[in-house]
Parts: structure tokens; sequence; C-alpha cells
């Protein structure tokens, strides 16, 4: 394969009467970029390379293909089987300072989707789907059997970010999240399916660092896919992450309405190696939950130090058996902590479990002393500060 661009153009897609101005198939080395893309039905561009539905990574990858510097306004539809920027079969594909705009309602489809690809880096854009709307999904980016060392940072998104089937395959991680602003400007667009990331089915080795969650139902939701086969979410390292104002502001009916919520509604899926060390969850005038965990299956290995949970109407972490099933918890570390302004006197609320190998201690339940209500760094007197453990992130409780 050799060097191609396409670059420095503007293509219309004569409102949505043509399908797709780029196919790159079974090519490598292909760079697009400094072009605008506006009213396509299907998307921008499309890169196709050997790529299978469920558990297959190819023998062989194409690599070196880019999308960068782009513009993308309303090319995407949501009953396309390749929507919006497509990538299949790519090992190091890189989508990069792009403005994705999917504004058409609730027929938008998403903005960046693909499977079967390793080694992604998609950074440094602006990625826009309006508020979610009654009948339709939200996914803005929707990407499936990723098999290791995917990078997703430094990006603005509203909309749903969904990774489904993540495998770390040898790597340090299948997908590190970090350095980005998921949500709304507005509180009022906390509605149902308004969420930040939706790790599906299975999931190994993920990290998730640095980010701001704000004005969403749910900032990171585990879910079991359509297949409804038995799952298993084994690793998750979350850190440093501020989820703020999560939550719906209307008594809406929705079920996924909590900072973090890994409940699995199936006895044989399996949750371990959970690590929320050092996050902030701040609640302001509403909430369902903070950190809402259980469900059914066998859960092992949950670890929750050195986060400030402020001001939610439930307890600070819900850990419970639903709809009659079997859970089991085993090896649960919750040490730390500053738990304040909380239901239930803002202690752990279990319901239906009791764990085993259950160890708590150095719970704080005082004001954490933000600087401000939008300043979520601590006050030199706050009681966070210096009273942690020492976890490779400093000593304060926190994200900051």
């Amino acid at each position: 394969d050799g060097s191609n661009e396409v670059s420095g153009i503007g293509f219309d897609g004569n409102n949505y009467t043509a399908d797709r101005t780029i196919a790159v198939i079974n090519r490598s080395n292909v760079k697009v970029h400094d072009c605008d893309f506006t009213n396509f039905l299907d998307g921008p561009a499309a890169f196709h390379g050997n790529s299978y539905e469920y558990f297959r990574e190819p023998t062989t990858y194409c690599i070196g293909n880019k999308f960068y510097n782009n513009t993308v306004n309303n090319c995407s539809t949501n009953n396309s089987n390749f929507q919006g920027l497509w990538f299949a079969g790519q090992d190091g594909f890189e989508i990069y300072n792009c403005n994705f705009q999917n504004l058409k309602g609730g027929t938008s489809g998403d903005a960046i989707a693909g499977h079967t690809n390793k080694r992604w880096y998609i950074h440094d854009n602006i990625i826009n789907r309006l508020p979610y709307q009654p009948g339709y999904w939200n996914f803005a980016v929707e990407i499936r059997w990723n098999y290791g060392g995917c990078r997703y940072y430094n990006n603005q998104v509203t909309g749903v970010s969904d990774f489904c089937w993540n495998y770390s395959m040898g790597y340090a991680y299948s997908i590190d999240v970090y350095n980005n602003t998921f949500g709304y400007s507005l509180t009022s667009s906390s509605t149902v399916w308004n969420l930040g990331i939706d790790f599906e089915a299975d999931n190994y080795n993920l990290l998730v660092r640095n980010n701001i969650f704000k004005n969403l139902a749910c900032g990171i939701l585990y879910s079991i896919s359509y297949t409804a086969a038995p799952v298993k979410l084994d690793g998750l390292t979350l850190t440093n992450n501020l989820f703020d104002n999560i939550g719906s502001p209307t008594n809406l009916s929705g079920y996924y309405e909590a900072c973090l919520y890994i409940r699995p509604e199936q006895n044989d899926h399996t949750v371990k190696n959970l690590f929320i060390y050092n996050n902030t969850f701040k609640q302001a005038d509403y909430s369902k939950g903070c950190i809402t965990l259980g469900g059914q299956g066998t859960q092992t290995n949950i670890n929750v130090r050195n986060n400030i949970v402020s001001g939610f109407r439930t307890a600070p972490i819900l850990i419970a058996t639903t709809n009659s099933g079997i859970l089991t918890v085993d090896t649960l570390m919750i040490t730390h902590n500053d738990f304040y302004n909380n239901a239930n006197s803002n202690n752990v609320l279990f319901t239906s479990i009791i764990p085993t190998n259950y160890t708590t201690n150095n719970i704080i339940k005082l004001d954490p002393l933000f600087v401000s209500t939008t300043n979520y760094n601590l006050q030199n007197s706050s009681p966070c500060k210096g009273t942690g453990i020492n976890l490779g992130y400093g000593l304060n409780i926190g994200a900051y």
C-alpha cells in the first residue's frame, strides 16, 4: 500500500441522497484530512479491513489510516449498517481534531462506529449529538470487538460513548479513557438515556481516569449487551474523575441513574477487580444513586478508597441482590472515603446480600470543604487533605 491522501475538499450529500463520500477497502496508509462533509445519509467515510461479528481477531490488519482535521455535519442515520465514520479491521487507526455534529434528532446515527480493531486512538475531537429522544438510542460513538491498546482522550462528548466486547489481549489495557468531558451544559439535559460511557458485554482491563462527567442521568454503565450471553467484567480502574450533577432533575422512571452503575441481572455474570480510587462524586439537588453495585452473579475484589461522595439522596454506595437472583460478593474493601450529606446516615447500604471478607475503616463524614460550588479543589482546611491512603495518586481524598 502506498501513501494516499484526500484533503481540502468540501463534500455535500445533496440532502441525504448520497450515502457516503469515501470508501477505503483493504488499504493501508490512507489519510483523509482538512475536509468538510455535510448531509450524507450514512457517513463521511468508511475504512474496511478484515472484520468479523463476535470474537475473532484478524490475522492481518490495515495500518496507518487516519481521519483528522475534518468537519462532519449530520452524516449518519440510525438504521445504516455502517453508521457515521466507520472503521473495521484496523490497527492504529487515528481520529483527531475533528468536529462531529449530529443534530438531526432521534434519527441521527453514531458519529463514529466500527468493530474488530486494535490500538485505535480517538482524541481531541468535539462529538456532539442531541440529548436523548424517546424511541431512539443516543450513541455518539459505538465501537465493538476491541482487541487492546485503544485510547480515547481529550474529547468533548455529548451522547453515549459505547464500547462493547473489550479485550486487552496482552496489552496493559483494552481501552484507556482519559481527559475527556462527557455531558451537557444544562442540568435539564439529564434524562434517563443520557449516559456518559456504556461498557457492554465482556470487558477486561479498562482504565477510566481524569475525566469530567456532568449533567447526565448516568456517568458509567456496565451492561450485558443484546446477546444475553454470560459476560465478564474483569478489571476496571476508575481514578481521579469528577462526577457532577448525575441523575435526573425530574422524577423519571429510568433505572440507570447513578454515577457508576454495575448491576448485571443474570446469575451467570462475573464482575471482579474493581478499583475505584480518588474520585469526587458531587450531587446538588437530586439523585438516585452514586455507586450502585450488585445485581446477580459473582463479584470479587471490589475496592472503593479515597473517594468523596457528597450530597446524594441515597446511600453513598448501594449493593443489592435484584430480581430474586443469586449474588455473592467476596473481598470488598471500602476505606479512606469521605461520605458527607448523603442518605442512610452516610453508611453503605446492603440489600439482601452479606459480603464475605468485608473491610471498612477510615470513613470521614465531614464537609469536604471544596473551594466553591463549582470548584472541587480542596480548601487548605479540608478534612480530606492528606488523610487518604497513598495508592499512587497522593494522600488527598477525592479527585483533586
